[in-house]
């Protein structure tokens, strides 16, 4: 994450994809060999960028209610 004091609070993986915890907000930046099929943050699907070099990317706003603690859910097979 960019200019963030985001972590990863958890990371879960199954057989469509990967969920993970995040505390924090602004960019987020990972890298992935292949192009995810959906994303959802917090259970809302939202959009993404995925470059062919590998850089997947999205905006995640700060949640207060939630103290900054949101899911990011990336579908890779459906």
């Amino acid at each position: 994450m960019f200019n963030s004091e985001g972590t990863i609070q958890g990371l879960v993986y199954n057989e469509t994809g990967v969920e993970i915890e995040l505390k924090g907000g602004e960019n987020f930046l990972a890298y992935s060999s292949v192009s995810t099929k959906k994303c959802y943050f917090s259970g809302s699907e939202v959009g993404f960028n995925w470059l062919e070099d590998s850089k997947l990317g999205l905006y995640l706003p700060w949640i207060e209610e939630a103290s900054g603690i949101s899911i990011v859910t990336f579908v890779f097979s459906m």
